[in-house]
């Protein structure tokens, strides 16, 4: 198959698509209940994308060698994992996953039981998967595939934003939150000041899926985000309180 970008596009979308329903099955089993895994608004994990993308450009040439594939699968796809736990602990400064609790972790960011699943999920792969979707993908009109390819990269890169501003609202939140946290909580939000109080009502963008899909942040900001959540009713039974009065003055 010819590798191109709008192929290997697909191939990234495809795979982070799979890796969301992976997700999705192995958290909700767990915890025993649906829950809407992802860092992106979108059915889709680009974790996984990556890593099925890297496994094809980088050991596509020992695909007839199961041992080295899963192996350095299962070094490539901790790596990427360990890297993205830690560039997203940097940029937002919290941590979305923490495996500290499992056995053979590193810094909580990676761990052997998944090191381990991501090997096995890495077979399945290439030696399931990818000589089905390789058949379609060449069998496909090379212009049609990249109509889809465009409206797919169109739609991904809207969500990665829209996901990067709710984690830019999210990270504002909590530093507001620490800051003033030790204040009465009956003087807030009257004692903050107008820009406060501007961030806060920015605030509405909440994304609530985070906390759902990585309960991590919740457990460590706990704190915070009782408090952000008390300004944000007490901010909106003040906005009725002064549309009541309002509408009274109206009447008069």
């Amino acid at each position: 198959m010819n590798i191109s970008i709008t192929n290997l596009f697909i191939i990234f979308i495809i795979y982070s698509f799979l890796g969301y329903i992976a997700e999705v099955i192995y958290v909700s089993y767990h915890q025993k209940k649906l829950v809407n895994r992802g860092f992106l608004y979108g059915p889709i994990c680009p974790i996984y994308g990556c890593g099925g993308v890297l496994i094809i450009l980088f050991l596509r040439e020992y695909f007839d060698d199961p041992m080295v594939i899963f192996v350095f699968s299962m070094i490539l796809a901790s790596l990427i994992e360990f890297i993205t736990s830690w560039i997203l602990e940097k940029i937002f400064m919290h941590r979305w996953w923490d495996y500290s609790d499992k056995k053979f972790n590193i810094e909580g960011r990676v761990c052997l039981k998944n090191s381990l699943l991501f090997g096995v999920a890495a077979l399945v792969m290439v030696y399931l998967i990818n000589p089905v979707l390789f058949k379609i993908i060449r069998s496909a009109n090379g212009f049609v595939l990249k109509i889809i390819a465009l409206i797919l990269f169109i739609v991904f890169i809207v969500d990665f934003i829209y996901s990067i501003v709710g984690s830019i609202y999210l990270r504002k939140g909590i530093v507001i939150a620490k800051n003033v946290k030790k204040v009465r909580f009956k003087n807030i939000p009257g004692h903050l000041d107008k820009v406060i109080k501007e961030q806060f009502s920015g605030f509405k963008h909440y994304p609530s899926h985070f906390l759902k899909g990585f309960p991590e942040l919740k457990k460590v900001n706990n704190e915070a985000f009782d408090l952000m959540n008390k300004i944000k009713v007490k901010d909106q039974i003040k906005q009725k309180e002064i549309k009541n009065i309002n509408r009274k003055k109206r009447k008069h």
